[in-house]
């Protein structure tokens, strides 16, 4: 720094980058003296200006909506001295208030693009990084960039405009909680039902094939005959009328031993048809279907043989099939009905009133179609929970107090109505008021 030769002007040089910290800022004068030796009185407010460092650095950020995704581009020119971005993220709750912003990269990020993955088609997101020093420190936001992603045609469930085989291995890798990126949830809901499973990939067969048009019933129905499988020896064997086109289950081990399930190896026996399964989180999960739309033979069929575990040590549950038409193929254990466990369904929330989150406990008397959604007191629909074939006994699920589209509810009343038709019929009906409270 220096003063001009009549000691009017005093000039000063300081690097500005993109940790300085954008906004205004202000020099203190302290200590100065006039030409005479004068005290000057300290000045702390006088002398401001603007620094818009990383705003500037940030102008050729661009986000470019895709199907299913949102693809991120920056400029790392001139940079040094720098680790990664963070990317950050927020969303309309309503036309005038924001969520809070989220870090959505679980690493650093070393590139100079980004695509997101994790978003909902249709929904309006913006976005804006943050710089990463060596210090660990984070510059100032960069500019705010916005994009609305929009979704895929029914059935193209990894977003690349054709709806193929590629699909169908998509929609199987997320079944087996493989995490497919990018995946497009309501194109892979082929039937609408709000549910992935093998009733999708049947019906997404059938489009692939040109077999299919866009399914236009609101709900998957029941088949008229039943399925039952059997053990026998290390073999599993179905016996059907030739109505099942795909089989999806679950095994368990009886005395929860995940390591037992973990040697446990599965071979499948049914000449024509696709099986896939994995170990997930304490149960293995089994998917069987056919790329042609065929159907397993009339009669007893062997599906599978088991090796590697003691077979008394497993159980099936949630297993069910599908028919060519997308409806669902009840199948039990050879010699055991559909257990009634109570004449009624049961429904109870906790806590109730609840704040953030809360517990719904609910009772399936038999095996079927169960329902359940969540209302508003004028008696519009809010957001469904569930809407999928379950086996008779006990099931939980969570609500953390948001729409169908994310988007956190205003204090009030809610209603939750759970509805079941069993595959034997019979169906059952049950409401229950909850308070969300903030």
């Amino acid at each position: 720094a220096s003063w001009s030769l009549d000691k009017k002007i005093w000039t000063a040089y300081y690097n500005v980058d993109l940790y300085t910290g954008d906004g205004t800022h202000t020099i203190r004068v302290a200590e100065a003296k006039d030409s005479t030796g004068q005290q000057i009185p300290n000045e702390d407010s006088r002398f401001a200006f603007i620094i818009q460092a990383a705003g500037v650095q940030s102008v050729n950020f661009m986000a470019t909506a895709g199907i299913g995704k949102v693809e991120l581009e920056w400029n790392s020119t001139g940079l040094i001295d720098f680790l990664g971005f963070n990317m950050y993220r927020y969303m309309n709750i309503t036309d005038t208030t924001f969520s809070n912003p989220i870090v959505i990269n679980t690493s650093l990020i070393t590139d100079t693009v980004y695509n997101d993955f994790s978003i909902i088609p249709d929904t309006t997101y913006h976005y804006y990084y943050k710089i990463v020093d060596t210090d660990l420190q984070e510059s100032d936001s960069s500019n705010i960039v916005t994009a609305t992603p929009f979704n895929a045609a029914n059935g193209d469930a990894n977003g690349d405009l054709a709806v193929n085989v590629l699909d169908i291995t998509t929609i199987v890798s997320y079944m087996l909680n493989e995490y497919p990126s990018p995946f497009l949830f309501d194109a892979a809901d082929v039937n609408y039902d709000d549910e992935i499973n093998v009733l999708d990939i049947i019906a997404l067969v059938q489009l692939i094939n040109g077999k299919k048009s866009l399914s236009i019933l609101p709900l998957p129905e029941f088949n008229k005959e039943m399925a039952y499988y059997l053990m026998i020896d290390n073999k599993m064997q179905l016996e059907s009328m030739g109505n099942v086109a795909a089989l999806q289950f679950k095994i368990k081990d009886k005395r929860g031993k995940i390591k037992e399930l973990e040697e446990l190896k599965i071979f499948s026996l049914a000449h024509g048809f696709e099986f896939a399964y994995a170990v997930v989180d304490d149960h293995i999960i089994g998917i069987l279907f056919s790329l042609s739309g065929k159907e397993i033979p009339t009669g007893n069929t062997d599906l599978f043989r088991f090796e590697g575990i003691d077979i008394d040590a497993i159980e099936f549950s949630g297993i069910f099939g599908g028919d060519l038409s997308g409806n669902y193929v009840p199948v039990l254990k050879k010699g055991e009905g559909a257990t009634i466990l109570a004449s009624e369904a049961d429904l109870h929330v906790n806590p109730n009133p609840f704040s953030y989150s809360t517990q719904i406990n609910y009772l399936v008397p038999e095996n079927g179609l169960v329902n359940m959604r969540i209302f508003d007191l004028t008696g519009k629909e809010i957001k469904s929970l569930t809407n999928a074939y379950h086996q008779s006994g006990n099931h939980t699920t969570n609500w953390n107090g948001t729409n169908s589209e994310g988007q956190l509810l205003k204090s009030g009343i809610y209603l939750l109505q759970l509805k079941i038709k069993s595959a034997s019929g019979n169906t059952y009906n049950k409401e229950v008021k909850i308070v969300l409270s903030k």
